[in-house]
């Protein structure tokens, strides 16, 4: 199981934006080291998309010492590399080093946006992997390096984490407020409105919403319908 580790994150978009990359990838334990911002204001939540969740589920604790220690093997990630700072691993090889750890709890440790993780933070991880970049421009957004990073390891990890599909509850409210829209703005011409209604099922079968996708499809409709209510 992969956990993303954020230090003393203090950039609200650069949260949000994490958790949009992990959704991205299939990846949804997030815990904040000592966050110095608040990690669901409107503007994490804005830049998070599609994975609110992900940051309400998030796990707030003081110290990386402590996060540590349910790790079974811990990754610092640096673009800084010296006396401390030695490679142990390449992204590029990432994959193929934690293919054993698959099945274990594999902790991905980002810095700080604005200097990274400090050399007793280095220490306390099991492994540092550099992410090379630039000499002339090194510095790196941190949801940018998440995204490489969770990249390479969803190659060892596709099809093996599943993003839950939306129950046949949440799908069917969702599909009931589109029909109910629809009907209210006179969308189905044809006397037998079935097929389309069939076809537009269909494709969101096809798209394999998550409850949270259908809620979101679901409010839009609603907000739709009550924006035609008020003009006309």
């Amino acid at each position: 199981m992969i956990f993303v580790v954020l230090v003393e994150p203090k950039g609200e978009e650069n949260i949000g934006s994490v958790s949009r990359a992990m959704l991205n990838f299939g990846f949804e334990n997030l815990i904040l080291i000592n966050p110095l911002c608040n990690h669901l204001s409107e503007k994490s939540l804005n830049y998070s998309v599609h994975s609110k969740y992900i940051l309400e589920n998030a796990v707030i604790l003081p110290t990386l010492e402590e996060v540590l220690k349910k790790s079974d093997l811990s990754i610092a990630l640096t673009r800084r590399i010296g006396s401390h700072r030695r490679k142990d691993v390449s992204l590029e090889n990432l994959a193929d080093f934690v293919t054993d750890y698959k099945n274990q709890n594999i902790f991905l440790v980002f810095g700080r946006e604005a200097h990274g993780l400090t050399n007793e933070e280095l220490l306390m991880c099991d492994l540092l992997c550099h992410i090379e970049t630039n000499e002339k421009f090194p510095s790196i957004n941190l949801s940018h390096s998440v995204i490489l990073v969770l990249h390479e390891i969803n190659k060892i990890f596709a099809n093996k984490i599943k993003i839950e599909t939306a129950k046949a509850k949440d799908f069917n409210f969702m599909y009931d407020e589109i029909i109910d829209t629809l009907n209210y703005l006179d969308f189905f011409k044809n006397p037998d409105p079935k097929p389309i209604k069939n076809y537009i099922k269909k494709i969101m079968l096809r798209a394999k919403l998550t409850k949270e996708d259908t809620l979101i499809i679901k409010n839009i409709f609603r907000s739709i319908k009550g924006m035609v209510k008020k003009r006309f």
